[in-house]
């Protein structure tokens, strides 16, 4: 049996007494120990030494690597969650009064700036002073402001009204979407008549020699075109869920306040009063026929 000389390194007798290599008097009380973080154990008391080669205990090992897997088990991480797809959510805050606002001073440079105050315009007693220079491109400010409120008003009108059917929305847009047929299921009507008649215009100059020979490429065929691109890229719109709805859009209008619907447009100031959602209408529409009845 063997031992290792802590001052050489060195393999010597464990009988002995004093190293015959450095001189180093050995201890029997003393024992050399290795301190482990990860696994705090005895290192002499794992190993020993016969003809040279080193004897490891088995169980002592097999314990020791119990607890370095306990303790690896315990450190590891929480599987991650699966990455969910991100929703739009309408960034626009409710006021006191229950009407949405949209903040646009954080896009605009020179919204809300006033002049100083002073004694003689308080009173009237200032001459009329030149436009501020900043006054001049207030048109900018104008721009910024409604393109963010667009933004919002935009994302609003992705949202299918509760009258509208997803999957019948797209049949309808498969089997008549170049005839704007959808457009008039989702109230859209505006673009759908705009549809139908440019089909109709395109068909009458293809139809009639006279304008075909004319003005059949030209018109016709841009036309033609238009209607093409309008009903394919709808179709692809309601597949994605990015068909606007112009019932939601303004919906959404309504529910801004007026500094906010000021921004957008003077057409957009008066909209509660020349604005019916669909649900109002047909009720409408169903108490004058019960009127007519009674009649």
């Amino acid at each position: 049996m063997k031992r290792v000389c802590p001052k050489c390194a060195e393999f010597v007798d464990k009988k002995a007494k004093v190293c015959p290599y450095c001189g180093e008097e050995f201890d029997k009380e003393k024992e050399i120990k290795v301190d482990d973080k990860s696994a705090e154990f005895d290192i002499s008391a794992m190993i020993t030494y016969s003809d040279g080669e080193p004897e490891v205990n088995q169980t002592e090992v097999s314990q020791t690597e119990e607890k370095e897997t306990e303790n690896n088990e315990t450190r590891k991480r929480h599987p991650h969650k699966k990455k969910q797809p991100a929703k739009e959510v309408i960034d626009a805050k409710v006021d006191e009064n229950g009407e949405i606002n949209v903040e646009t001073r954080d896009v605009t440079f020179f919204e809300g700036a006033t002049d100083n105050y002073s004694v003689k315009a308080a009173r009237g007693e200032t001459k009329k002073q030149k436009p501020k220079w900043w006054e001049i491109y207030k048109w900018a400010d104008i721009y910024l402001a409604r393109k963010k409120i667009n933004k919002e008003v935009n994302k609003a009108a992705r949202v299918e009204p509760p009258y509208v059917n997803h999957w019948v929305l797209l049949t309808l847009a498969i089997l008549f979407g170049f005839m704007g047929g959808h457009n008039y299921y989702a109230k859209n009507n505006r673009r759908g008549l705009f549809m139908t008649f440019a089909l109709i215009i395109a068909l009458i100059v293809v139809a009639v020699p006279v304008l075909r020979d004319n003005v059949g490429v030209s018109i016709g065929g841009g036309l033609g075109f238009i209607v093409l691109s309008c009903w394919m890229w709808d179709i692809v719109a309601i597949i994605w869920h990015r068909f606007k709805f112009r019932e939601s859009r303004l919906q959404f209008i309504c529910k801004l306040n007026l500094a906010t619907r000021e921004k957008l447009g003077e057409k957009y100031i008066n909209i509660k009063e020349w604005f019916i959602p669909y649900e109002e209408r047909k009720l409408i529409k169903i108490n004058a026929k019960k009127r007519r009845k009674q009649k």
